[in-house]
């Protein structure tokens, strides 16, 4: 937060096309030499090189990092950027935690232990709080797109709250917004941490091509366009 406050970011644009902030360095140096540290398992974090295929295809055990996921809202401070941790054990998600440090929200899960929520003056909190009436639509700032559209045509849906793309899947599991389009543009450590919380409240993420959940430390790490549910929505009710 310091970096937030001072306004001084010192932004560049990866290969990619994407901006990266000090915030972003800083905090990938920090989280993933306390894990090593910590728990000795590899750590794949969006501002390092991914490892080669070859060599993590055997990994069993490895954390997914976003330091600062919603670069662009951190420049436009508009307090949505979240910080992303998740613990992949199997080829699946088993532990996530997601930071929302401008709004001092802490979002955390355990596969099988339930999903929590606890802010600067809360308890935890059991997930979900709220449930919607009707669909809510997540919509993103910076990403949507037309595939996002063609979803919200085809089901009918009205309502919808714009919102970071990296505090989406948190809010889907709060209660706030009951459906998401996830991006195909989007990478593993967008969405692993998220994908934990989400499913320990009750809701789901699928792929929309495949009907299958997304898989992890795939070659690539590339998402494929999913549909995020809140719980209580069932897909036969979607049109994907």
């Amino acid at each position: 937060m310091q970096v937030y406050d001072s306004n001084d970011y010192q932004i560049q644009i990866k290969e990619d096309g994407t901006p990266v902030t000090r915030a972003d360095l800083i905090a990938h140096d920090y989280i993933t030499k306390a894990l090593k540290h910590e728990f000795g398992y590899p750590v794949i974090s969006e501002e390092a090189p991914v490892p080669p295929y070859e060599e993590r295809q055997t990994w069993s055990q490895f954390f997914l990092v976003d330091p600062v996921d919603g670069t662009r809202d951190f420049i436009a401070k508009n307090d949505e950027f979240t910080v992303n941790i998740a613990l992949v054990s199997g080829g699946e998600p088993v532990l996530g935690v997601v930071l929302v440090p401008a709004k001092g929200e802490l979002f955390f899960a355990r596969k099988g232990k339930g999903a929590w929520m606890r802010t600067n003056n809360s308890e935890d909190l059991p997930l979900p709080l709220e449930k919607q009436e009707g669909w809510v639509l997540a919509r993103s700032w910076h990403h949507d797109n037309s595939m996002i559209e063609a979803f919200a045509k085809n089901n009918n849906i009205s309502q919808s709250i714009k919102m970071s793309s990296a505090i989406r899947l948190a809010r889907l599991s709060q209660g706030k917004v009951n459906l998401c389009v996830v991006s195909n543009k989007s990478k593993e450590w967008d969405i692993a941490a998220g994908q934990v919380i989400l499913k320990e409240t009750g809701g789901s993420i699928v792929e929309m091509e495949s009907g299958k959940e997304p898989a992890y430390n795939k070659p690539d790490m590339q998402n494929a366009f999913s549909l995020a549910t809140a719980s209580g929505v069932s897909l036969s009710q979607l049109k994907l």
